[in-house]
């Protein structure tokens, strides 16, 4: 009797040029199978200026309402950081953490930052297409953010 082969885990494939550990660390800002790999904002912008729009089509089928971590190093040159809605502890750095700051002095609390879907709602960056999806998926009235955001 003949057993099958058992195969390695399949890897997230890669467009051409990008290495599945940079392709992880663009879309989620680090990489859980090495956690040794990292690139620098610098070389992230790069990569993303690069593979970022065949990335951002395939994320937003995945995740509508939200981008990935590479998408934030370039957005927040140009429209800023997520805003603070509630008092918390001093960020120790810049927005690096999906336009919102990676470390702070203490645990900060839920809802400090407004979300993802307010802040693309806000600045116009979410297609018509997705925003009618996120609608119907979550009930919200149509153009309005969810949650406790503030304008």
């Amino acid at each position: 009797m003949t057993r099958p082969i058992r195969q390695a885990p399949r890897r997230r494939s890669a467009p051409g040029g990008l290495s599945a550990e940079a392709l992880e660390h663009l879309l989620c800002g680090y990489v859980m199978f090495d956690p040794n790999f990292h690139l620098s904002t610098l070389e992230g912008r790069a990569l993303w200026k690069e593979h970022g729009p065949d990335l951002l089509a395939g994320w937003i089928d995945r995740h509508p309402g939200s981008r990935p971590w590479g998408w934030w190093l370039l957005a927040l040159e140009t429209t800023g950081p997520r805003r603070q809605l509630r008092e918390g502890p001093r960020a120790l750095g810049g927005p690096i953490w999906f336009g919102t700051p990676a470390r702070f002095e203490d645990v900060p609390p839920e809802a400090m930052f407004e979300s993802e879907f307010t802040y693309l709602m806000r600045h116009k960056l979410m297609g018509e297409i997705e925003q009618r999806f996120i609608e119907t998926a979550t009930g919200a009235a149509p153009g309005r953010p969810t949650g406790a955001e503030r304008s």
